[in-house]
């Protein structure tokens, strides 16, 4: 099932609640979807995971005891004054069009800048980021190499002076630990960096399909 689908059902079955709690509802569904989406998951497969629609407004329904004021006789029942349709948006006019293209194109320096600005941002945290990951993974770099290199110097000068070759084994080998624990730990650091990009990435990404979301598409558009 599609998300029209899935809220073209939902609005005829929790149809008896108030627009506002429609609404909250529309926009808890909504937000779940969006980010299972973001995450790579499919649109039905979300859909199915949400179980029975039946079940769904039963279950929200039943969280509303106002709504068992209907299930009284009908000579103690008031009247139910049903919600108005929403009213299509009104077109705005050529004069209001004219004018509004007229703002953006003089405030194009004000708004450009600031898009630009936020751009320069974004990419210099990310290259921070990935600059201190290199960095970090040089060091450790260092770390094993020297490690390394101090073992073998220790074996070539054991002739010359086994006391000072020994001590330089034991310094070599405390580098090659230091840089294997560091490793570890680098491992998980650039795990953690890569998510952290794309997750801000992703944020980013879906704030238009959110806005548009709450301005309002098809079947999804907000009930005032």
């Amino acid at each position: 099932m599609k998300r029209d689908d899935f809220f073209t059902l939902l609005s005829e079955k929790i149809s008896p609640l108030p627009a506002e709690e429609r609404n909250k509802l529309y926009e808890y569904y909504n937000e779940i979807i969006l980010d299972k989406k973001d995450a790579g998951i499919d649109e039905d497969t979300i859909i199915a995971s949400f179980g029975d629609i039946d079940e769904i407004a039963a279950r929200v329904l039943s969280e509303y005891p106002e709504l068992k004021a209907e299930q009284q006789p009908v000579h103690q029942q008031q009247p139910v004054m049903p919600l108005n349709p929403p009213s299509s948006p009104k077109q705005r006019s050529a004069a209001v069009n004219v004018l509004i293209m007229i703002g953006l194109i003089l405030g194009s320096p004000v708004w450009l800048s600031l898009i630009l600005a936020a751009a320069v941002v974004l990419l210099s945290v990310i290259i921070t980021i990935a600059a201190l990951v290199i960095a970090f993974w040089i060091m450790d770099a260092a770390f094993l190499l020297s490690g390394f290199a101090g073992c073998f110097y220790a074996f070539w000068i054991i002739p010359q002076g086994p006391a000072f070759a020994f001590f330089c084994m034991g310094i070599s080998l405390f580098f090659i630990g230091l840089g294997c624990l560091c490793a570890v730990g680098m491992v998980k650091l650039s795990v953690l960096s890569v998510r952290f990009i794309r997750w801000m990435l992703r944020t980013i990404g879906a704030l238009p399909h959110r806005k548009a979301f709450q301005k309002g598409d098809g079947i999804h558009e907000k009930i005032i």
